[in-house]
Parts: structure tokens; sequence; C-alpha cells
């Protein structure tokens, strides 16, 4: 037997003050020991760890006395160090693609069919399985699924925690798809059944078509939770584009193939392709580790049981944001004047105080308002989520304010000058990106009106998604529920006060409104329990953004005085193009400036 397979009593002390070392060194700190080859597959820092220590004891390279020393961390760490801002920047980038290319489909489809009936169903029926999307793929399944996985391939070891994971997914798999069966089954029965309007039948023959994409969505979420915890984050990221790759082939299609009435459906099920696709190439990605067997221990079963009951609140308290966008869509939908009775022009009757095509301006303006919170926002808590579950794993409480309070910052530094930059080209950009074929004008400035509302709470929406993980890193589900549910009914009540006198901006501004409440709820919690969330640094970054960000918004309304008014889509699109970068390189300079030093780790590899 080789002395690799049977170690002395010293390489193993060796190997044991490795470990030690390893357990105290910061989440985030690869610590790499020379010997360990580099991985090139997106492997986490315990991956790392895991196989240099490996190395270490077949070549017996380290004293336990040397290594302790040589790993202790420096007092001078920083809590954000460059590698998690590089996984930040890496899910950005991809994210930026997929928006780029989520905008695109959008411009087109509003394009195709305009800012009218057909659509309005459309978006209606898509927030259904579009709702699921956020909740499990960027929400409750995985705030819920990634601390236990994690928990369990640190403390029980691989077998355990891919057996937790393959039980997660069979279960999803089942549940769902039997959910999903008697839904789609119920509304073709009644679509078979009742004499329905035109505008009801379309609506439940889009949901009904749209509703297995729920299915596909939820397994790529629980394969996406399991390579973000292992430092895997592009091939999550790429999910999204792939779905709006396939959407916009569907509708190049449907234009191309298609008679106008049929368009819509082709683009439907384009939806449910592009959720084979992401399944597929999710399955491929999986560890070959991974067990199929039907097969699962007792510890297994305790630990799935332990998910579902952090499920339920999870859902509850993430999905806040997106039910109020839900329920600002059906409400816009059902306070719109019917085509019968002549919808289409502006309505201010007491029973219809909506004009047709509030759900669809609605809709484009979400997505819009999504833009930063998917690039910045779900990129940052991303990245954040796995390191603060590690640090609440190993008991590393000042570590964890630490992150947390870093993860603020950024939340400061970026959203909170895109939040204003959002407002204050909300007209161009509704112009820009989608007035063109049968949306025209009134549309746009319907669109613009409703996005300069939501932009109020860019930067809400931003630090809710990190203080979230923060609860959930600690499994502490109940405190973002409670604050969640408040902010639903908060949301309810304005949207009756508004949507009479403001209309569609009405609806737009109660979401933002209910949004920062939320934020400011959770985290007066969150402070009590982490510690201050905004200490002394973190006041100095915020007063010196603000005054970036004031000084930025003068510079940009001055330029779009100068350039004056735009009434096509490619005057609007010049003075973005503008406006833009002189604004972002005025704010840079003055956050130079004024000494705001996170600001430089956006640039910084």
């Amino acid at each position: 037997m080789s002395a690799a397979e049977n170690p002395s009593p010293e390489r193993r002390k060796a190997v044991a003050g490795e470990r030690r070392a390893a357990e105290q060194r910061p989440a985030g700190d690869s610590g790499a020991i020379p010997g360990a080859a580099p991985r090139s597959d997106g492997g986490g820092p315990a991956d790392t760890v895991d196989r240099a220590l490996e190395v270490a004891a077949e070549r017996g390279m380290a004293q336990p006395a040397e290594t302790e020393e040589r790993e202790r961390p420096r007092a001078d760490r920083s809590i954000g160090p460059r590698s998690d801002w590089a996984s930040v920047r890496l899910v950005s980038a991809c994210t930026v693609c997929s928006r780029i290319l989520g905008l695109g489909r959008d411009a087109a489809m509003a394009a195709v069919f305009g800012n009218g009936p057909v659509l309005d169903a459309f978006t209606v029926a898509f927030r259904v399985p579009n709702l699921a999307r956020r909740l499990f793929g960027e929400g409750a399944l995985t705030a819920a699924f990634l601390p236990r996985f994690v928990r369990l391939l640190r403390d029980a070891g691989p077998p355990v925690a891919w057996g937790f994971a393959t039980a997660v997914l069979r279960l999803l798999v089942l549940f769902l798809g039997l959910v999903t069966t008697i839904a789609v089954g119920t509304l073709v029965v009644v679509l078979r059944l009742k004499d329905l309007q035109a505008e009801w039948r379309l609506l439940l023959e889009l949901t009904a078509t749209m509703l297995p994409y729920v299915v596909l969505v939820c397994f790529v979420a629980v394969v996406s939770a399991v390579l973000h915890s292992l430092g895997r984050f592009v091939l999550p990221a790429v999910m999204p584009i792939l779905l709006n790759l396939v959407w916009l082939l569907g509708l190049g299609t449907a234009v191309a193939y298609c008679a106008a009435p049929e368009r819509i459906y082709v683009v439907a099920w384009s939806i449910v392709a592009a959720g084979v696709l992401q399944v597929t190439v999710a399955a491929w990605s999986l560890p070959r580790s991974v067990s199929w067997r039907w097969a699962v221990g007792p510890e297994i079963r305790a630990e799935v049981r332990a998910m579902l009951r952090a499920l339920t609140p999870l859902l509850a308290g993430l999905s806040v944001l997106q039910v109020n966008a839900l329920l600002d869509g059906l409400l816009a939908w059902a306070l719109a004047e019917p085509s019968a009775n002549g919808g289409g022009s502006a309505s201010g009757s007491w029973r219809y105080p909506l004009e047709a095509g509030t759900a669809s301006a609605l809709y484009f303006a979400q997505r819009v308002f999504q833009f930063p919170l998917g690039v910045f926002g779900a990129a940052l808590g991303t990245v954040v989520f796995p390191r603060l579950a590690r640090l609440s794993a190993g008991g590393q409480e000042a570590a964890f304010g630490e992150t947390l309070r870093w993860g603020i910052r950024q939340v400061i530094v970026v959203a909170v000058p895109a939040s204003v930059g959002l407002m204050l080209v909300a007209d161009e950009l509704a112009m820009a990106l989608f007035q063109r074929g049968a949306f025209d004008a009134a549309d746009s400035r319907q669109t613009a009106g409703v996005l300069a509302m939501y932009g109020l709470s860019v930067w809400a929406g931003c630090a809710l998604m990190v203080v979230h993980r923060a609860f959930y890193a600690v499994d502490d589900q109940w405190t973002p529920l409670a604050a969640g549910m408040r902010s639903v009914v908060l949301n309810a009540v304005l949207n009756v006060a508004l949507v009479w006198p403001l209309r569609g901006m009405g609806l737009a501004l109660a979401t933002s409104v209910a949004t920062i409440a939320q934020l400011l709820l959770v985290g007066h919690r969150a402070g009590r329990r982490f510690g201050a969330l905004i200490d002394v640094g973190t006041w100095r970054t915020l007063w010196r953004t603000a005054v970036a960000t004031v000084s930025m918004a003068l510079v940009c309304v001055v330029l779009l005085r100068v350039l004056g008014g735009a009434t096509t889509a490619g005057a609007a699109a010049l003075r973005l193009a503008v406006v833009v970068p002189v604004g972002a390189i005025v704010y840079y300079a003055a956050a130079r400036v004024l000494g705001v030093r996170d600001v430089d780790d956006l640039l910084r590899r």
C-alpha cells in the first residue's frame, strides 16, 4: 500500500491543520495552495480548498503550524473581494445580454401586435408562468433549497447532498406536473362548455398553452441553485437568453408563415419549446454524481420536509413584488373598457377608468424597469446569497453582517443613480424601444408615464433582493413574509385610491410606494438582528452617492433641453446615445471626486 493511500500520523495532522485553516478562512477566500491544479469549470472556493488539501496530503507539503500562519486572514481583507465583484460582473454580463434580447423581443411584439386587446390578453396570460419563473428561478425555491444543499454538501458529504437535490427535483416535477395538468384540463373544459367573450376566450386559451412552462422552469431552478452553490454562475445566467432566442424565433416564424389571428398562439407555443430546451441544457449540465434512484433515506426525507415547510413563507415573502405586478396587470385588464363597448379610446367612466392597452403598457414598463433589477439586483443577490449561507453555517456573525452591509453599499452606488436616470429618460426609452409598427406615439406616452412611476423604486427593489437573502441564509422566512404581506395590502389600497385620478400611472406609483415601504420594514428588522445596515461607512457612501446623482441629473436635464424633443424612435435613440453616456461619465467622475471608493469596484478586475 502506498504512502498516499496510508498516510503517516504526521501527514494526517498536516491535513487536519489544513482543514481547520480552511474552515476559519473567510468565505470568498479561495486560499489556493501550491501544487493544486486550478479548475476551469467555474468551481467554487470550497472545491478549490478540498482539492488542494488532497494534494497536500499526498505530497506532505505543509505542517500545521506553517499552514495556519500562511492562511491566517489579513485584518484589512475587504468584505467584498475582487472575486465577488468578478462573479457579479459575470452574471451581470449574461443578464445584460438576456435583457437586451428581451427588450428586442418586446419591441418586436409591440410592433407586430400593437398596444391593444390581443397583446393585453397575452401579457396577462404570460404573467402566470412568468411569475413561476421569478418565484422559483430567482426566488423562493432557490432560497429554500440552496442553504440546505450547501450545509449537506459540507457536513454530510456529496452523496447525501446529491440525494437531497434528486429528491427535490423528483417531487417538484411530480407535484407541479399534476397541478398543471389539472389546471390545463379545467381551462379546456371551461372553453368547451362556456360561451365566452372574445377577450376572455383568448386569455384562457393563451394561459392553457403556456402553463406547462411552469414545470419546466422549476426543474431548471433547482439545477441552477446546485450550480450556484458550486460557484458556477454562467450557465444559470444563460438560461433566460435561450428563452428570448426561441421566443424571437417563434415570433419571426409566426409573422412569416401565419395569418394575424394565429400568430399570438405560435408565440405562446414557442415559450413552451424554450422551456424544453432549457431543461435539456440544465440536465446536461448536472454533475455525473447526481443519482436518479427512487430510494431516499430518512435523513434526506427529513431535509425535504424541512425545505417544504420553509417554502411556503418563502413563496409568500419573495412573491410580493411579482404578485403586486400581477395584480396591477389583472386590474388594468379588468378596468379597461372592452372592445365591444368601443374600447381603445381614453375612457374616463367610473366603471372603466382605464383605456385599452393599459395592461400592455404596464407589462412593457415593467420589462424596462426590471432591466436594472435583473442586471444588477438579481446578479448581486445571486452572488451574495451562497456567501451569506456559508457564513451563517460557519457561525461567522461578524463577517455575515459586514457582507450584508457591503451588499447594501453596492446597491446605493449602482441602483440610486439608475433609479433617477430611469425616470429622467422614460419618454426616450419608451419611444426608442417600442414606437414602431402598430405601437404609435400615444402608446409610447402611456408606457413612458408608467415607466417613470416604476423608476421611483429601482433602488428599493435591488436592496430587497439583498436583505431578503440575509434572512433566508439564517433560515428565517417569516420576517420577509410579514413585511411582504403588509406591502400587498398597502399596494391594493393605493391601487384603488390612485387608479381613477392617475389611471395606469397610479397603479405603477402604488407598486413603487409599496416596495419602498416593504424595504423600510424588513430593513428595520434586519438592523435589529444583524447590526445596523447603515453604519458610518454606509452613511458616507449614501450622501456622497446622492451628491453625485444630483450632479448627473442636472447635466442630463440640461442636455435633454438642449437636444429638444423627439418625435420618432430614431430621434429618441440618438438622444439616449448622448444623454446616457454623458450622465454615466458625470456620475462616475463626481463619485471619484467625492471619494466613493465602492464605485471603483465596478470596473476593477
